[in-house]
């Protein structure tokens, strides 16, 4: 909470704004015009759907717009969520917090109210902070709108809406209202999570005409996915970079307004994805479910004000490090060391990646109430170090090893055949676990007929 700030934990640092020099290769910046800083948080993007790494899941250039800013940014090729759902996984962007620290891990779960958020500590150091989101679990109940004079979730209208457009003109209406202020603005689209929905203006989806085009809502394809053939589930990803690329489109507008502005050259970019999303890929469909690469590898981009050309950070990262980024960036100190972490500096003065050979992601599931007929209610926790990943299956008493370099798609478990690998491994993840089980329960709150029906309808 606000309080929490005022008792020390946010230091003020006379708002060094020049302290992006050298950091990813960002010019000096004076102290008399500060940053504004520009949050774009998209909904259940895995990465390889995107085109910022390379052509999309079905060979397609689905987000153009990202795509070009990139060629200005920092693009980070191995950027790991801490959950892989919406709830726990923003609330670690915007706290610089694990999931079990921060509270909001269960499904009726919500953010500690002690939680210091991002847009706090930017309101107490003079910014206008303001947010546009579109999905439930980010609205006040679930303890989100903490330190925004403005926050708008009318958008949080369920599984079949279509919100993108709307996110960025009230995004942009946002920009018109900040003032002299310094702005932060965090905007969130939802449109990429499932029930995939056509989108008009694009034809990739079109030539399906089956069963499943009248029968896909969440409950009824999760129940009958092994029914489902090659041929379905390509559509089933069309109609999903359909949707990736009406948010890009989107996301364009909201750039294009920023440039309109004038003030690019003073603002900090960060965008960043909650999760992936499952086709298939281990037997199933969605998220909330595992944490394979394909719900939690995302997209991270930051672009520093005044950069010019493009670089990409091969080294593992938490996304929860962009709350210690941005206040970084603007020149904020924060007490709390495991919040500090900053992408800023994974690049030196000549342009070329830092390597942490110690760095390391950790990622959690546990939902103790979720349904268990939908295969939601697993305890399992997982760790990224090099090319090791290890997972530890907690509901299925099972460990697993794989080697992403050889194996990215991770069907071949090295457990048996890596022992001593797994033996460097597994102490570190578990201690991890059990200092995240030692933080106590979720935060609980009541949840009101007609968001307990939005979460059923979303997969939850």
């Amino acid at each position: 909470g606000v309080g929490a700030i005022g008792g020390g934990v946010l230091v003020a640092l006379g708002l060094n704004f020049g302290v992006l020099e050298g950091a990813l290769g960002a010019p000096t910046l004076s102290a008399s015009q500060p940053l504004d800083v520009v949050v774009i948080g998209i909904d259940t993007l895995r990465a390889d759907a995107t085109s910022l790494y390379g052509p999309s899941l079905h060979g397609r250039d689905t987000t153009p717009n990202l795509r070009k800013l990139a060629e200005r940014g920092v693009l980070f090729e191995n950027a790991v969520a801490q959950a892989p759902w919406t709830m726990p996984s923003f609330g670690a962007i915007l706290t610089g917090r694990y999931p079990h620290e921060h509270g909001g891990f269960s499904l009726s779960g919500a953010l500690r109210e002690s939680e210091v958020l991002l847009p706090e500590a930017l309101l107490e150091a003079g910014y206008s902070t303001r947010g546009v989101v579109s999905h439930t679990y980010l609205g006040a109940t679930h303890g989100f709108t903490q330190g925004y004079e403005h926050y708008d979730a009318s958008n949080a209208l369920g599984h079949r809406a279509i919100t993108s457009k709307s996110v960025t003109d009230l995004a942009i209406g946002s920009l018109q209202d900040a003032g002299d202020k310094p702005l932060f603005l965090f905007t969130h689209y939802f449109d990429a999570h499932y029930e995939y929905m056509d989108q008009p203006d694009w034809s990739w989806a079109d030539d399906y005409k089956g069963w499943l085009r009248n029968e896909n809502d969440y409950e009824n394809l999760i129940k009958n996915r092994q029914m489902v053939n090659a041929a379905e589930n390509r559509w089933l990803v069309d109609l999903y970079e359909e949707e990736i690329a009406y948010v890009d489109r989107e996301i364009g507008r909201l750039l294009d307004a920023l440039e309109k502005r004038g003030k690019l050259d003073r603002t900090l970019i960060v965008v960043v994805a909650d999760h992936g999303e499952e086709f298939l890929d281990h037997d199933s469909y969605g998220h909330t479910t595992t944490l394979w690469q394909e719900q939690l590898h995302v997209p991270l981009l930051v672009v520093p004000p005044g950069r010019t050309t493009p670089a990409r950070v091969k080294g593992i990262v938490e996304t929860r490090t962009v709350f210690g980024t941005v206040l970084d960036a603007v020149g904020l100190d924060f007490a709390d060391a495991a919040r500090k972490r900053s992408l800023l500096h994974k690049l030196d003065a000549e342009g070329n990646e830092v390597v942490d050979p110690q760095a390391k992601a950790f990622s959690i599931l546990w939902l103790p109430d979720a349904q268990v007929a939908w295969g939601k209610r697993m305890r399992i926790s997982s760790l990224r170090e090099g090319r090791w990943k290890l997972i530890r299956h907690y509901t299925w008493e099972k460990t697993l090893l794989f080697d992403l370099e050889s194996d990215p798609d991770e069907k071949h478990d090295l457990a048996e055949s890596e022992p001593e690998r797994v033996k460097a491994m597994l102490p570190l993840l578990e201690a991890w676990t059990t200092e995240q089980d030692n933080r106590g329960a979720a935060r609980k709150v009541t949840l009101d007929k007609d968001e307990l029906r939005k979460l059923k309808e979303l997969g939850y």
